[in-house]
């Protein structure tokens, strides 16, 4: 069986917001301060310095968002594919593969993730399994968080709260 390492997963995941938790801060902070920068170091090199910490956190956030996009496109598989019995509403490649289609993909990411819960516990109840039901509360939240986070202004809000919804997930 192929299991799932969520220590090493998680720890991927945590450098990679670290990362770019960093030089977004740093950014910040260099606008606050971008006066007191260009006084002390001249106006020339000031600009140099802005360049490249900016660039750098560009980068920072686009290898956290490609990150988060293929963690999340592997949790999605291994979840759909552990009980992928000819009963789950999807499989692992559907549930994935309808996420890339616009519009019809906010309707697929309630399917995917609040259905999953339905799936799971009906697959926990067929096979008489051992193990606690999975709460629904999270899994109907993320999609939720997703689509809100497309809002202008509110966004950037719910898509950081969806970032510990996730973790809560996993």
């Amino acid at each position: 069986m192929n299991r799932m390492n969520k220590k090493l997963y998680l720890g991927i995941y945590a450098a990679s917001f670290a990362v770019f938790l960093v030089f977004g801060i740093i950014s910040v902070l260099m606008l606050v301060f971008q006066h007191e920068i260009s006084q002390s170091v001249g106006m020339r090199n000031a600009e140099k310095v802005f360049g490249i910490v900016f660039l750098f956190t560009a980068f920072a956030a686009i290898q956290f968002s490609v990150t988060y996009l293929v963690y999340t496109i592997l949790i999605l598989a291994k979840m759909w594919g552990a009980i992928n019995d000819g009963f789950a509403r999807t499989t692992p490649g559907t549930a994935i593969g309808l996420l890339f289609i616009p519009f019809f993909n906010i309707y697929w990411n309630f399917q995917v993730w609040s259905g999953f819960t339905k799936d799971y516990d009906a697959f926990v109840d067929r096979y008489k399994l051992p193990v606690a039901y999975l709460g629904s509360a999270a899994f109907s939240i993320y999609p939720l968080f997703i689509v809100l986070s497309a809002v202008p202004f509110l966004g950037i809000g719910f898509a950081v709260a969806n970032l510990f919804v996730f973790y809560r997930i996993i």
